[in-house]
């Protein structure tokens, strides 16, 4: 039975990847794996709905589910949500960043004894003092703000969390939920990851 029937799961998948020499990070493989399958594979099974964010064709030719292009580029995460949002079938859509490969529904089941996205308009986990906006619900009914952010100047999700009614949950300042949460953003990052 789904957990989340209600909700899409979005995986955002289209960075630029700077940091990491221009390789997208959602096709990095560990164990012969991409990091977007494998994060896929590990959360699709609680939501109504998979999507992915992104604007790199080469995922369409793994991916079997719809995959959406950012409808406004170049506005980082921001856009990522923005399309999510516009293109999910559910009233809440769950962001993750395709450079979380250790994520599972155990982060999951610890939000959502905490808060649910019905009572508030987004829900975003904090590890340790740090916000882990890209592994939280959102309300589609969020939009229109969100326009508001996309269209100014100052383009932080922090800033569209301020906008909107935000629940913050705190996790267990625990090793094993830091590592559940642990971003690959670099070379050096994906090599200590191997």
């Amino acid at each position: 039975m789904l957990k989340h029937p209600n909700t899409t799961l979005a995986v955002l998948a289209g960075g630029k990847a700077r940091r990491m020499q221009g390789a997208n990070k959602a096709l990095l493989k560990h164990n012969g794996v991409t990091f977007v399958e494998q994060i896929i594979e590990s959360l699709s099974a609680q939501f109504g709905e998979t999507i992915i964010i992104s604007n790199d064709n080469e995922i369409s030719k793994i991916m079997p589910c719809p995959i959406y292009k950012d409808i406004i580029r170049d506005k980082g995460p921001l856009g990522g949500i923005h399309s999510a949002l516009t293109n999910a079938l559910n009233p809440a859509v769950f962001i993750v960043s395709c450079d979380m490969p250790f994520v599972n529904t155990k982060v999951l089941d610890r939000i959502n004894e905490q808060a649910s996205i019905k009572d508030f308009e987004a829900v975003v986990p904090i590890y340790k003092d740090r916000t882990e906006p890209l592994f939280a619900f959102y309300s589609v009914s969020t939009i229109n703000r969100l326009m508001h952010i996309l269209n100014g100047n100052r383009l932080s999700v922090k800033a569209f969390l301020e906008k909107i009614n935000t629940k913050h949950v705190k996790l267990p300042a625990t090793d094993e939920y830091g590592r559940y949460l642990t971003n690959i953003n670099t070379i050096k990052d994906y090599n200590q990851f191997l």
